[in-house]
């Protein structure tokens, strides 16, 4: 009985440690959150801050722009990107649409960022 009851304690420690350390807002979301808005969404919204700090590097991908001519017909605009081995989502200003990716060709380079639909983020965060 007491070695069940010291296992459920440090189970329950773990997962308040846990949810305390996901909940910590990423130091790159202050590209487009004041530090008071970050607060409150830590302590109001502590799901809204994992999903933000999941966006920063797992909201997009890179591909090639398509070379068939009509393919690229779905491009939205250009970004720029100074670094794209390391790219803050937050810094391109870009929205995240609930049921559609979008693309947007990278400048000076052959390479397209597309956008995650936020259903499809959220899919890929509650699997990881």
């Amino acid at each position: 009985m007491k070695k069940a009851l010291i296992i459920a304690l440090i189970a329950t420690l773990g997962t308040s440690v846990s949810l305390s350390q996901t909940s910590k807002p990423d130091a790159r979301l202050s590209v487009k959150y004041s530090k008071e808005e970050l607060n409150d969404l830590k302590n109001d919204s502590p799901e809204e801050i994992r999903y933000l700090n999941f966006c920063i590097e797992n909201a997009f991908y890179l591909a090639p722009v398509p070379t068939e001519k009509g393919k690229d017909a779905s491009i939205r605009g250009t970004v720029k990107v100074a670094d794209l081995n390391n790219i803050n989502f937050f810094e391109l200003g870009l929205d995240i649409v609930q049921d559609n990716y979008q693309y947007y060709r990278i400048e000076g380079s052959d390479q397209l960022l597309v956008v995650r639909s936020k259903d499809h983020i959220i899919q890929k965060m509650t699997t990881k």
